[in-house]
């Protein structure tokens, strides 16, 4: 049986004419009579080659429609991740602050809580510090002794000295304070100084003129005969040293005076050389925060030998020693400007450094400096503030500290160098001082590591009588 035939209607060019219900499944596509070869043409176009160009196009859709829901398939995908994302990030998030898991954690990274990160490189830290001393040489003692000049200075120098600070006996108290002393080791830098250890100089007999300021407090049969000991050890204010004895010491020098000081059961600062109280292992027990459980007093010193303030002064402020141990700074107060505090125990009190500038070093290295007050020895109406460092309200010249009460009273005093930042009233009285900013200034840079100079000299002791006063 002949199968039934649909007349399809020629349809417009591009355009497939499709059978209908019951027509069979082949597709039809009506166009143009046959030429003479027998080929269908379409306005110049073969049937063949027409229909392969539109199954070439076909192709063409499909495979962008199924780029573009591959592509959609993707995005959605990534909206879903981010959403997970963030659900996992915010449940992880209070997980860590509403635990202990998070204090833990911090604890663990940033304090110095024993096994820490932080505490392991603070602990293998050992700080270098170069030491350039400048001595004063007196070159004109006999006019001097004489009454007949003022004195006339000269600076010598530099001898260069390196110290290795590192950390030795190290306690923990509970979680929050941690106890540690210092062993310094100190090598001479013959290449960058100027001189030698040999070299020789004239400088004041601070243990004689100390013991002169104690004696002439005494009875008088006690001031006839520390007069007449000196008098038969021919014991001069001034006397001649190396720089190896002022550095390092000269305990047989002073060995006589010593035995008579102890004789009249007096006690008297232990006058050595310079640097000799900071060699070898210290007897100071520095006391430092762990930042448990305030970060902020991470490396602050909390006590010094035991002790939580200096002791020695007046007021609160002047007896705080709440400082930086010089190795870890409070982040905080870094980024924030504020003053940075350092505590010696050398010098008897603090000192604040404040924010100057940001800047480059001679390496290259972006730093903040920071730099000591200019009147921070000012004791005017402007500069109330340091009457706390005042015995008896009394204060001594403006640029000048006087730290007797941590020396037995001796008649010590500091000063910048060459009294700069001083009352004029100080270079009256002698000669060959030069006070110089650039040179004199002390200032701290802050960066990954911790460089200084710190300028400050022992400098002159008070006047006291001619030893012929002493009857």
């Amino acid at each position: 049986m002949a199968a039934e035939e649909t007349k399809l209607e020629p349809k417009k060019f591009g355009e497939l004419a499709v059978p209908g219900e019951d027509s069979s499944d082949q597709l039809h596509l009506e166009t143009q009579p046959l030429n003479q070869n027998g080929e269908r043409k379409f306005e110049g176009r073969s049937d063949s080659k027409y229909l392969g160009k539109t199954l070439e196009n076909l192709h063409d859709i499909f495979k962008f429609q199924a780029r573009r829901s591959k592509e959609n398939k993707y995005k959605s995908c990534g909206i879903y991740l981010t959403i997970i994302l963030l659900v996992l990030s915010f449940a992880c998030t209070v997980f860590m602050v509403g635990t202990n898991w998070f204090d833990t954690t911090l604890e663990k990274i940033i304090t110095l809580s024993n096994g820490t990160f932080i505490y392991n490189l603070w602990q293998d830290s050992d700080v270098e510090v170069v030491v350039r001393v400048y001595p004063f040489n007196y070159t004109n003692v006999e006019a001097v002794l004489a009454g007949m000049e003022k004195p006339v200075l000269k600076e010598v120098g530099p001898y260069v000295f390196k110290q290795n600070i590192s950390k030795w006996n190290i306690n923990f108290h509970g979680m929050e304070r941690i106890t540690y002393s210092e062993n310094v080791s100190t090598v001479f830098l013959p290449e960058e100084s100027k001189g030698t250890l040999a070299d020789v100089i004239y400088t004041p007999n601070v243990l004689v003129i100390a013991s002169v300021n104690i004696v002439k407090e005494l009875n008088m049969y006690t001031q006839l005969t520390f007069s007449a000991t000196l008098k038969s050890f021919k014991v001069q204010p001034f006397w001649k040293l190396s720089i190896h004895e002022c550095i390092f010491g000269y305990e047989e020098k002073i060995k006589i005076l010593s035995d008579i000081v102890t004789l009249l059961d007096q006690e008297i600062a232990p006058t050595t050389g310079l640097l000799s109280n900071r060699m070898g292992l210290l007897p100071d027990e520095i006391t430092i925060g762990t930042g448990v459980p305030d970060l902020a007093k991470r490396g602050i010193i909390q006590q010094y030998n035991g002790k939580e303030t200096v002791g020695a002064w007046e007021g609160d402020e002047c007896n705080n020693i709440t400082s930086s141990d010089g190795i870890l700074l409070p982040a905080e107060t870094v980024r924030s400007g504020e003053t940075l505090y350092f505590f010696r125990r050398i010098l008897c009190r603090r000192f604040p450094f404040t924010y100057e500038n940001y800047t480059t070093t001679a390496q290259g290295y972006p730093v903040k400096r920071y730099r000591m007050l200019d009147h921070i020895f000012s004791y005017g109406r402007n500069f109330s503030h340091n009457y706390c460092y005042c015995r008896g309200r009394v204060c001594p010249p403006s640029g000048i500290f006087y730290p007797s009460p941590c020396y037995y009273d001796s008649p010590i005093f500091f000063s910048k160098p060459h009294f700069m930042d001083g009352d004029g009233v100080l270079l009256e009285d002698v000669k060959g001082l030069n006070p110089d900013p650039e040179k004199h200034t002390s200032s701290v840079d802050v960066h990954v590591s911790l460089q200084g100079f710190v300028r400050l000299v022992l400098l002159e002791i008070p006047a006291t009588p001619p030893m012929s006063e002493i009857k």
